[in-house]
């Protein structure tokens, strides 16, 4: 099978913005610490709709991340289950899959 590879390794420290190309119709770009991606959606609302989508993701998992900070120092410390590490590694292994969905479906442009 194809080796897939990943464009950003964190979504969480990426800024989300639509570019407006005269070039280049429905391009938003990735931005990350280390580098820019410019993708490509087939129309302006499947643009404006992967990146609100990609927005409220990232929203998402800081707030779940500071639900999750909340919970953990409200609540008496509790002993790691082997459950608690493999919720963990599902929860990992799931962002990264739609990570590289999300870049599945996109064309890429290197300048």
């Amino acid at each position: 099978s194809p080796q897939q590879s990943v464009m950003v390794p964190d979504l969480r420290l990426c800024t989300i913005r639509s570019i407006n190309d005269i070039d280049r119709r429905f391009v938003f770009e990735i931005l990350s610490p280390n580098s820019s991606h410019l993708l490509q959606a087939d129309s302006q609302v499947q643009c404006d709709q992967w990146i609100n989508s990609l927005q409220l993701a990232i929203k998402n998992s800081f707030k779940s991340s500071n639900d999750n900070v909340q919970n953990s120092a409200s609540s008496s410390p509790k002993p790691k289950s082997k459950d608690d590490s493999s919720s963990n590694t599902a929860l990992i292994e799931k962002i990264e899959f739609k990570q590289k969905m999300y870049i599945k479906n996109f064309s890429l442009f290197s300048f």
